[in-house]
């Protein structure tokens, strides 16, 4: 079971699982010790053309995910598999059996909390949160202006050679409500083939004021 208040701790080691083990808000008490993760091991797939991969095959539609514990919703494609089983996040992730590539990995990750719950006042201390919280091996462009939801925040495109991944790192604060999006691909040759879809993603998105947890 997800916990609700997370502490600034737990939030900056979240932030590490999105990234390396690609799912969304592990860890359930602000007393619990989070353990680590193993990084996940991808087989390099640099000689499959990004042709071969179609990230909306067979998707006719695009489907609405609403998280009304954290306060936001976005549009997926219809074929994506969607973990809902955490209160204030998803990981909206691409089936490999769509490629039929093993090993080409891609998901949409977007968690939301209280800034009073995470000891965040600001956007550069959110962004600083996550940023100092990704992996050494990771380099993390600075962060550029970008509106998410109509509401200003802030993007970056990181890059991590140790578990051939690359993406984006988003941040934004509407409200008391601080969100945070990853974009992630694996391995980085696929980069590019993902783009359309997660701006797709991006623009879809909706912010609005949680509703009160019971």
């Amino acid at each position: 079971m997800a916990c609700i208040k997370l502490s600034a701790r737990t939030w900056r080691l979240t932030s590490v699982l999105l990234v390396l083990a690609a799912s969304a808000l592990a860890g359930c008490s602000a007393q619990a010790e989070v353990q680590p993760t193993p990084t996940p091991t991808v087989n390099p797939t640099e000689a499959v053309p990004a042709s071969a991969i179609d990230p909306t095959a067979r998707s006719e539609s695009m489907l609405e995910y609403e998280n009304l514990a954290a306060g936001f919703r976005v549009q997926y494609p219809s074929e994506w598999t969607v973990d809902r089983s955490q209160d204030t996040a998803v990981a909206i992730e691409f089936p490999i059996a769509l490629s039929g590539v093993i090993g080409v990995r891609a998901g949409f990750f977007m968690i939301g909390a209280r800034l009073s719950e995470i000891e965040v006042t600001d956007l550069d201390g959110l962004w600083a949160s996550f940023a100092e919280s990704l992996s050494e091996s990771a380099r993390l462009d600075d962060p550029a202006e970008y509106q998410i939801g109509g509401v200003p925040g802030y993007q970056g495109r990181f890059v991590d050679d140790e578990i051939q991944a690359q993406g984006w790192l988003l941040t934004v604060i509407s409200g008391e409500q601080g969100y945070v999006l990853i974009e992630m691909v694996q391995p980085p040759v696929h980069f590019e083939t993902f783009q359309p879809v997660f701006q797709a993603m991006l623009d879809s998105v909706e912010l609005f004021e949680p509703a009160p947890a019971e």
